[in-house]
């Protein structure tokens, strides 16, 4: 969510004429986009503010995400920040700048030049010659980036977790100016981020995001479904939806009418094109069946499910208020391990089949024209249409009655030639996030973890030593769990699933997989991923001068490692 919002931010300025900067020497004013859920994240962001000043006393900073709006964080830098910026009001931002340099009596520089930032490492924006610079930081280690040439300080991380501000109860449906419908620059060209909304009403013990961010608030299936069009015309090929909690999706369509997550999935699936569709972050108490169902069927979905599980133990996830136990967790995995793997081939999202669960009625969805999904509720008493993709449906169209005059679209297109191609089954891919070291955890607890990943064998797992966080329930806890025992912990826990990750890679060997590709790595190697998720290089020396980049392309799978695959192109 973090890289999400940098690329709005970007965006944003980019709009209102703003440049980069080549370095913070030049800089007139710069961005940093924080993240509060570690402290080490926190106190890499006092580190950057303090080494920013150093560099260039003049440049003001705006500081926006998590910390922006903690009380003892503005305390600490309030001489070093010029402007608190809440994410919500991105749409003020050119407003408060020129309030910003007016005082300052600071002519603002309008020449456009966004420089890009790669794609997973952090989204850092060196801004100015009158714009800003952009710093994600969280707590997962990534490789360093060189940004505006300040080289960023050790371990450089980006965050699985979407953890930024958005302190408001309202819908963001109805919101005057909601900042996700600002249109962003996208770090890469065929892999894009799409926040379908944001906000957490869960409350986990552990978390600071409800307070931060506020409830949870959805973007409306329109905007969504515009945003994503756009990218598959533009040629993207794998489109990650991304919330707090995506599970929780509702949209209002008219009169109350709702679309959950399943068929927001079900609608994007039904959009033309090549292209794959991943999704994070899922909670496990609002993980339904209809919704493994619909992952299991839609071909364009990734066969990758992320569902952070926090804990093996009960009496750990009750203090961390998860609302779910161990079983059911279990009960879950097994679900979506027995749908995923019992589906030999994926069919394209069927219009006829399409249901609104929460309805218990069905609806007729067609794909028409630039593949805008048309809903009409169906009603013995009453049929109203009902506009999904902001065209309004042909006069007296029935869907009773409709005629299938739809060409074969590009989902049975890529359905017909995945089979044609014979690919492998591809098993589901599980991965999830761990906390060790949680206030009062005991050792037989946390050994329930170690039960828990020996069970279900993650294909990878994010474990975070426990980090106390201000504002939060569990913060009114005793931190009764050494730092030694922490890591030590985790370092049992990252034995096992090595282990479990190896066991599940070695399934790949001598199969072909579909890899969408990315860059090149240190080795002059091609590297990409398959669709569960699985990180893979190509060693085809042959193919070194060909631009693979955001392209599909099949790989034969003939080394495995823990946390990699190695193969060749399969011509």
């Amino acid at each position: 969510m973090n890289q999400s919002d940098s690329e709005r931010i970007v965006g944003y300025l980019e709009k209102h004429k703003y440049a980069m900067a080549n370095s913070v020497e030049k800089a007139d004013f710069v961005i940093i986009n924080t993240c509060g859920v570690r402290q080490s994240a926190e106190n890499r962001a006092y580190g950057l503010v303090d080494r920013i000043k150093k560099q260039n006393p003049k440049t003001k900073i705006i500081l926006t995400g998590c910390l922006s709006q903690r009380k003892d964080v503005i305390k600490k830098l309030k001489d070093k920040v010029d402007v608190w910026l809440k994410i919500t009001e991105l749409p003020k931002l050119n407003l408060k700048l020129k309030n910003l340099f007016a005082q300052t009596k600071t002519p603002v520089n309008t020449e456009v030049f966004i420089r890009s930032y790669s794609a997973w490492n952090l989204a850092h924006h060196p801004v100015i010659n009158n714009i800003s610079c952009i710093k994600n930081l969280s707590n997962k280690n990534q490789n360093n980036v060189e940004v505006g040439g300040i080289e960023p300080p050790e371990p450089w991380v980006i965050s699985r977790a979407p953890h930024l501000v958005t302190p408001t109860s309202d819908s963001l449906c109805h919101a005057p100016e909601n900042y996700l419908n600002i249109k962003p620059k996208y770090q890469s060209k065929f892999s894009a981020f799409v926040p379908i909304g944001n906000g957490c009403n869960n409350f986990c013990s552990y978390c600071v995001v409800p307070y931060a961010r506020g409830r949870e608030a959805y973007r409306s299936v329109k905007d969504i479904l515009k945003e994503v069009e756009e990218l598959v015309k533009n040629n993207y090929k794998e489109i990650i939806l991304i919330a707090q909690n995506v599970n929780s999706y509702k949209s209002r369509i008219i009169n109350g009418y709702k679309i959950d997550f399943a068929d927001l999935l079900k609608l994007i699936n039904n959009i033309p094109g090549n292209f794959w569709i991943r999704f994070l972050t899922s909670h496990p108490k609002d993980m339904s069946d209809e919704l493994i169902q619909t992952i299991a069927e839609c071909e364009k979905v990734c066969e990758h499910i992320h569902l952070p599980a926090q804990s093996g133990d009960n009496e750990i996830l009750k203090a961390m208020n998860r609302n779910y136990t161990v079983e059911h967790y279990k009960k879950l995995i097994n679900k979506i391990c027995k749908a995923i793997n019992s589906t030999k081939t994926k069919t394209p999202a069927n219009a006829e089949d399409f249901v609104y669960s929460n309805l218990m009625r069905k609806v007729d969805c067609q794909p028409i024209i630039s593949n805008i999904a048309y809903i009409k509720k169906l009603s013995s008493k009453n049929q109203k249409d009902v506009e999904v993709g902001g065209i309004e449906p042909p006069e007296h169209w029935l869907a009773i009655q409709r005629p299938h005059q739809v060409t074969p679209t590009s989902n049975e297109l890529y359905h017909k030639n995945l089979n044609t191609r014979n690919l492998w089954n591809l098993p589901a891919s599980i991965t999830t996030d761990v906390i060790v070291g949680f206030p009062g955890e005991t050792k037989k607890q946390f050994n329930n973890t170690v039960k828990l990943f020996k069970e279900v064998k993650f294909d990878m797992a994010y474990i975070s030593q426990y980090s106390l966080r201000p504002g939060a329930a569990a913060e009114k806890l005793k931190d009764n769990v050494t730092k030694q025992e922490k890591k030590r912990r985790e370092q049992e826990l990252t034995k096992i699933l090595r282990k479990t990750a190896l066991e599940n890679n070695k399934k790949y060997l001598g199969q072909v997989v579909d890899v969408l590709v990315d860059d090149k790595n240190k080795r002059e190697e091609w590297h990409g991923k398959t669709k569960t998720g699985k990180q893979l290089s190509i060693v085809n020396d042959q193919l070194s001068i060909k631009n693979l980049a955001g392209k599909f392309v099949k790989v034969k799978i003939i080394d495995v490692k823990d946390f990699g695959l190695k193969g060749k192109i399969s011509l």
